[in-house]
């Protein structure tokens, strides 16, 4: 940790449902205390990485905090492990003046144990090529009245961009329900499997109105001006630096805007996943043609990272 911690803010909870107050306290004076430099990390990747690098701090902390799990009261389960994650991300944003993560969206209902029914969608095409309309439908169906709690839990960390407990949990719940159904070989189960994932998580989006809005009118209409935004602290430890990052992202936009609508619809649970997939090797392409030593898997991806969030927040799917 480079410099010491501003003391963290006594806040009340936002709900005592799954984490009470008192766990809340115990947890943030024995990590002051005895282990700061996992706040720092909650701390720095909150402020300036990505969604994934959040949510494999937030999993390290948990994994450090279950030897004294007893004793400070730290919650078993996701949605109370969820909530421990965000009101220690709120004192860390207060003691350093900056806003609330809030949850977007709405809840997929007021009560986790009566969910309303599961809404429609027609599978994308990229589903399609494994699996039909009516398996889709059946396996999610079923699994949907099986664990509403699962599924309102995951829709919760969707909610606050963090993927934890029970966005792992609904992986192997809906693969294994698949699997029981489907009968194919590794490969084919695992990106079916994938598929399926997608599915629900397209239904939850949707249903909690985190599906935001399109870039353009249309894939043929004129896009807005790309924001500006700070690189991610991950994009400028790979040596890129701001200059860079926009320019090769404003001729990628220029030169391309349908695979920008595109990755917009896609980000949105709509449409294939083609664009965003031409859209990455065009970036990559770019970086290359402007700065030839900008080489490497991790550059391109930071990158595209870079690209993504953009029209994530363009689409108002972020604050």
């Amino acid at each position: 940790m480079s410099e010491p911690l501003l003391p963290l803010p006594d806040l009340p909870v936002r709900r005592e449902t799954y984490c009470g107050q008192s766990a809340v306290n115990q947890v943030t004076h024995f990590l002051v205390r005895h282990r700061p430099e996992l706040l720092d990390r909650i701390l720095l990747e909150d402020f300036g990485g990505t969604n994934s690098d959040l949510s494999d701090a937030a999993w390290e902390l948990l994994d450090e905090l279950q030897p004294h799990a007893a004793e400070l009261g730290v919650p078993t389960i996701p949605l109370g492990r969820l909530d421990l994650v965000c009101e220690l991300s709120r004192r860390l944003r207060s003691a350093y003046g900056r806003k609330d993560r809030r949850a977007r969206g709405r809840a997929l209902s007021e009560d986790p144990r009566q969910l309303p029914p599961l809404c429609p969608l027609e599978i994308r095409s990229d589903t399609q090529r494994r699996l039909t309309q009516a398996q889709v439908d059946a396996v999610l169906l079923v699994e949907y009245a099986a664990r509403p709690d699962l599924w309102y839990a995951v829709a919760e960390e969707y909610r606050v961009d963090l993927r934890l407990d029970a966005t792992s949990e609904f992986g192997s719940v809906l693969r294994a329900s698949l699997t029981d159904r489907v009968v194919g070989d590794a490969d084919f189960n695992t990106w079916a499997s994938w598929d399926l994932f997608h599915e629900a998580l397209r239904r939850i989006i949707k249903m909690c109105g985190l599906d935001g809005r399109p870039l353009a009118s249309g894939p043929d209409q004129k896009l807005p001006p790309l924001i500006k935004m700070a690189l991610y602290s991950s994009t400028l430890a790979l040596g890129l630096t701001p200059t860079m990052v926009n320019l090769v992202l404003l001729d990628a936009y220029r030169s391309r805007p349908d695979l920008w609508y595109g990755t917009g619809e896609w980000a949105r649970g709509l449409g294939t996943d083609d664009a965003q997939g031409a859209l990455r090797q065009l970036l990559g392409e770019t970086l290359v043609a402007r700065y030839p030593e900008a080489r490497g898997p991790r550059v391109r991806q930071a990158v595209f990272s870079e690209a993504y969030r953009r029209i994530y927040k363009m689409c108002g799917m972020e604050d």
